[in-house]
């Protein structure tokens, strides 16, 4: 099963700040589809590629396994000129009531 969700944000990131908002954008990931909402992280990677100043960013999220209690999903943050600027993948455990 895969769930895709695209998201952006409208801001004015400068590279300085790029970073640290990266990282919690990348802490989003499991609220990209009801079912994970409200998990609990079991890991969270994130590989940051370049920074470059941008006035919003695309979030691309999708959620790859959902199985026996657990999802493990990836994004894809780029830049308004479709620059990738980092990657994230988290792990998790469901709600119980999933």
């Amino acid at each position: 099963m895969e769930s895709v969700g695209s998201d952006y944000f409208s801001s004015r990131f400068t590279a300085a700040c790029l970073g640290a908002g990266t990282a919690s954008f990348a802490d989003f990931l499991a609220a990209a589809i009801p079912v994970t909402m409200r998990s609990t992280s079991l890991d969270n990677t994130l590989r940051i590629r370049c920074l470059r100043p941008t006035r919003w960013l695309l979030l691309d999220t999708r959620i790859s396994g959902l199985a026996a209690g657990f999802f493990h999903g990836e994004m894809y943050i780029f830049a308004e000129d479709g620059a990738l600027l980092a990657t994230a993948s988290q792990s998790g455990v469901l709600p119980r009531s999933a």
